[in-house]
This record gives structure tokens, sequence and C-alpha cells, in this order.
């Protein structure tokens, strides 16, 4: 008995946790390991290797883009890969128009999965009552509301202009990412929450730093066996920043919400109609009717999906204008003929069809992953071709016909007038704005479960860029920062945080301010 005891005394925290971890790995790779479904080709994995799955998900993870560009090549139906999430079903682009409204093919139910949202720190990524609730205030309660909001995008937009780029007519570099995070930021919190909020440096600083840190930690779960993701959920300093974040925000936004309610409820009892808000938090309560609503969770949710799409969209834009820079006059002249001496509002917005043209085109060649419309198959689905889509399976379409020649003349050539010049032709006028989605155009999705923010994020940016054409001359200052814009994870590829341009104030040619 001595000799037992003196050996556990023996033994390090150190080798306890080597052996702790060795066990998790053994037991993962017993008993956790992806599954490929049978029948369906395997894109990525080595024939000669002894461990087909090892060998599919280490090719995925080093290079998941071409991986699957190699795979369109090669098989001529539905093929599967291993990424770090488990295995996907990956369906070419031909088959969006068949499953776009399929009722058997959910989005929110793989969301909760890719994103980790039985976490804490991810819970506003949840499929929850919550979720189900923003959902539909985006849809009815936000879309109905935007020619109301675009003078307070408009007003929002002057005012943090002068604070983010000053006026200054010298040039200045900036990491431009940064700076536009900041601005939508504040043109969403406007919408959402109202002027105060707009303002709060504390809920913007938790607004974009969720959106970022969210994200971080979410690729780094996705780096690691499922059966250690606890213990790093725990531990790594990146999972513990966003679960800080997640209590920080419910320290700012429930005392809002508190206040709306007592502020109801002793309307109603003196016999009084309610006060009425036109926001984010109001719609929330409405459409909750009494149900339980997460609001902190919801408005952190909100955040990702505003700031993270229209943040990207208008940086790329930005970089665009400075790749092409003989688009910027027509650009700016289109604003000048179409706004004149008016405010800005949704008809004037409406008729900026060159410039629904550019970012629709800035958008098709920075969609952003080589896949969409991620699905989670809740029965047994069978394609057109008699493939089969297991139960449980997760699924992805392939984004390939945004550059698909046989729909795009030149594709991979940017062409601002292009979908302007494609409206016109007979009966195309609706199918080639910004906001619609069709199979051939995947930027917000397609179908059922297309973007419902789209309307909003659309209205938003060219509200911005009204602003940045008018006020800002804008370039590159060397061909380092015009190649160095983009950074790769996975299938994933967005702007870089730490890319450059170079701006200055000018003379604007009409106000655009409210």
């Amino acid at each position: 008995m001595d000799s037992i005891k003196d050996a556990v005394k023996a033994v390090s925290l150190q080798e306890i946790l080597v052996i702790v971890i060795i066990g998790c790995v053994v037991y993962w790779t017993l008993f956790y390991q992806d599954r490929l479904h049978s029948g369906i080709p395997t894109a990525g994995a080595d024939p000669k290797a002894w461990f087909k799955v090892a060998s599919a998900r280490k090719a995925f993870l080093v290079n998941g883009k071409g991986v699957i560009q190699k795979a369109l090549k090669d098989y001529t139906g539905v093929f599967q890969v291993v990424t770090a999430t488990g295995t996907k079903i990956v369906l070419p682009g031909r088959f969006v128009e068949e499953i776009k409204n399929n009722s058997q093919l959910r989005l929110p139910d793989v969301i909760h999965k890719e994103f980790f949202a039985s976490y804490s720190a991810f819970k506003p990524y949840a499929s929850s009552q919550t979720a189900c609730i923003m959902t539909e205030m985006v849809r009815t309660k936000l879309s109905n509301s935007l020619g109301n909001m675009i003078n307070d995008l408009a007003d929002e937009t002057n005012c943090a202009l002068d604070e983010i780029f000053g006026s200054s007519g010298e040039w200045q570099t900036r990491n431009l990412k940064t700076e536009i995070l900041h601005l939508i930021a504040r043109l969403s919190s406007r919408v959402f929450l109202g002027q105060e909020m707009a303002r709060n440096e504390k809920w913007l600083n938790i607004s974009k730093s969720y959106t970022v840190d969210s994200f971080i930690a979410i690729r780094m779960m996705r780096e690691w066996p499922a059966a250690l993701r606890p213990l790093i959920y725990l531990f790594s300093p990146e999972c513990g920043r966003v679960r800080e974040q997640v209590r920080t925000a419910g320290r700012l936004i429930w005392p809002l919400v508190e206040a709306r309610r007592r502020s109801k409820r002793k309307a109603l009892e003196a016999g009084l109609p309610p006060p009425k808000a036109r926001d984010s938090i109001a719609w929330m309560d409405e459409l909750a009717d009494g149900a339980e609503c997460d609001v902190p969770c919801g408005q952190l949710i909100l955040s990702v999906v505003a700031l993270h799409t229209t943040t990207e969209l208008l940086t790329q834009a930005l970089f665009d204008l400075c790749r092409h820079p003989a688009i910027i006059q027509p650009l700016r002249e289109e604003v000048i003929s179409v706004v004149g001496d008016r405010p800005l509002n949704k008809a004037t917005l409406y008729n900026l069809r060159l410039m629904d043209s550019f970012l629709k085109e800035s958008q098709r060649l920075h969609v952003g992953d080589i896949t969409t419309m991620q699905r989670l198959a809740l029965s047994k689905v069978i394609l057109s071709d008699g493939s089969t889509i297991p139960r449980g399976a997760k699924v992805v379409t392939t984004t390939e016909t945004m550059v698909d020649p046989t729909i795009y003349t030149s594709p991979e050539t940017f062409d601002a007038y292009r979908f302007l010049k494609m409206r016109q032709g007979a009966g195309q006028e609706n199918q080639w704005q910004f906001v619609s989605t069709c199979s051939e155009h995947l930027g917000f999705g397609h179908g059922q479960h297309a973007c419902p923010g789209r309307f909003f994020a659309a209205n938003e940016t060219k509200v911005a860029l009204c602003h940045l054409l008018l006020k800002y001359d804008w370039k590159f200052s060397d061909n380092a920062q015009r190649d160095g814009t983009d950074v790769t994870f996975g299938t994933e590829f967005e702007s870089s945080l730490e890319a450059k341009v170079v701006l200055r104030r000018r003379n604007e040619e009409i106000a655009l301010s409210v």
C-alpha cells in the first residue's frame, strides 16, 4: 500500500495532464472520429493512407478551398469533405434551386453546431426561442422600417466620419477595416438601440470586440478534437475574453430593458398608452409577447450579423475603389445627380443604380466563402440525380456559379457596370438588383434562409458610401497594399485587419448632412 502511495506522489501534475490529454485523444479517436457517408466520394482523402478520414481532414485543414475546387473538377455530382467540425456533403452550385426551400434542410440547427452555441460564450449563436424572435424581428419589424431609418443613418454617418477620419486635407494612412468596423458599429447601434447607445463607448467596444473575438475563439475551437474542446473552452484566453464580453453586454443591456418595461407598466397602471419606441428592444419585447427572450444575447447576435457582413461588404468595396480608381468619379457624379439638394431617402438610394451594380460586383468577387447555404438534414433527402443525403448530415453548396463564364462574361474581371447592363435586359430589372438573390449570385444566400437583413445592409452601405465617396479621396500607396488585402481561414476568405489605404478630406459637391 505504501508503495502505491509513493508512486502516486512521484507523478507530477504535468505528467497527469499529459496522461489525461492522451486518454482524451485516444477516446476521441475510438468513439468520436468523423464518420464518412457511404456511397459518396471523399475529397482530399489519400487512397494510400491507413486512416482515410484523418488524411481527408488534414488535407481540408491545410487547403480547404483547394480541396473543394479540385473536387468540383474530379466529380460530376455530390462529394464529401472532412472539416474541423465534421463531415459535410458538398453540393455543386447546380443543386441550389433544388434545395433552396427544402423544409428538411435547416439552417438554425447547423449554425448551433458550427458555432458551439451550447457553450455560454457563444450563446448568442444558439438555435433558441430568442433566435426565432430575432429572425422574425429582422424579417418584419426592421425591414418594414427601412424608410424611416435613412435619416438616422445619414445623421450618424455624418457625425461619425468627422471623428473617425477627421477633416485634414493631407494624405493619411489608415487600417481600413478597423475604421469601417467602428463606423458600422455606430450606424447599426443607432438603428438598433438609439442615439445614446450609438455613442456609448462601452457598448461600441463590446459589439465590435464580440464580433471579432467570437470568430477568433470559434475558429480556434474548431482546430481541436471534439473531446478536448470542453477543456480548451475552460482554459483558453480566447474563450475567456468572449465569456466576459457576454457578461458585460448583459450589464449594459438589461438595465435598458428593465427601464423600458417599468415605463410601460406605469403607463398601463395609470390608464395611459405605453410610450412607443422604434428600436430593437421594443420590437423584441413585442414579438416575445411575454415569452422568455434573452435580450442581451439578441443584441450581440444582431451586432455580429450587422457588423461582420456590412463591415466586410463596405471594406471590400472601398478596396475595389482603390484598385479601380476610374470608377470613383462616375459613382460621385451619380450621387450628385440623383441626390442633388434632397435628403437621402429610400427613393434616392434605389435610383443609385451604378452604385447598386458596383456593390453587387464587389460582393461577387469577394463572396467570403467557397461554400454557402449550410444546412442540417432533418430527414433523408433524395436529389434529382439520385444522390441521397442521410438524416443528420451537414450540407453545403458551392459558390462557383459566381465566377461561371457561361453566366458572366470575363468572370475574373471586375466590371462595376456589369449588373447595371444585365438589368437592362428584358425582364431582368429586378433579378440583378443588389438585394436580389438567385442561384447565379449567392452573396446573400438564396431561398427560405436567404439573409433577411440584406435590405438593411444595402441601405446602410449605400448611405455610408455616399458620404465616403463625396467627402474623401482614396488610394493605395503601393502595390503591396493593393495585393495584401485578404486573409484565408479554411474555405473562408475576408479582408485583413492589417490592410491599409491612404485617404484625405475633400470638399463635397453637395451637402449630405440631414
